[in-house]
């Protein structure tokens, strides 16, 4: 079906095509980029310790969800439809738990401090009085 062209003195004659969103090609390849800044960012959470290590985990979840999906997207359409409901679970469980625990809780302060002061030193040997 030839794509309809809108022009405000012509209503559209099919519902269907005045409704649709054009897709982006690029989508899938961006999803595979925001998949891996996912793991990236769980790889932190559950590195530092500031946050709980469930939410770590949760974003280690999302971030594959959104690899798997991106890659099936790419390599085979027509599987990655069936699996949009369900692949999509983990995002707002583990994207608004980091959003809603950073809101509410924040971080650690206590070891935020512990882990910026600089490691205690000893003095150089230059720096003592003779005796």
């Amino acid at each position: 079906m030839p794509p309809t062209i809108l022009t405000p003195s012509q209503p559209p004659n099919d519902h269907r095509a005045a409704t649709e969103i054009p897709r982006n090609p690029g989508h899938p390849l961006y999803t595979v980029f925001f998949s891996l800044d996912l793991l990236c960012l769980a790889y932190l959470v559950l590195r530092s310790r500031l946050l709980p290590r469930a939410i770590g985990v949760l974003l280690v979840i999302d971030g594959l969800a959104y690899l798997i999906y991106s890659f099936t997207h790419i390599l085979t359409p027509g599987v990655a439809a069936g699996l949009v409901p369900w692949i999509q679970l983990p995002a707002p469980v583990a994207e608004g738990a980091l959003s809603l625990w950073l809101l509410v809780r924040g971080v650690n302060t206590r070891r935020w401090t512990t882990r910026a002061d600089p490691a205690p030193r000893a003095p150089s040997p230059s720096a003592q009085a003779p005796t």
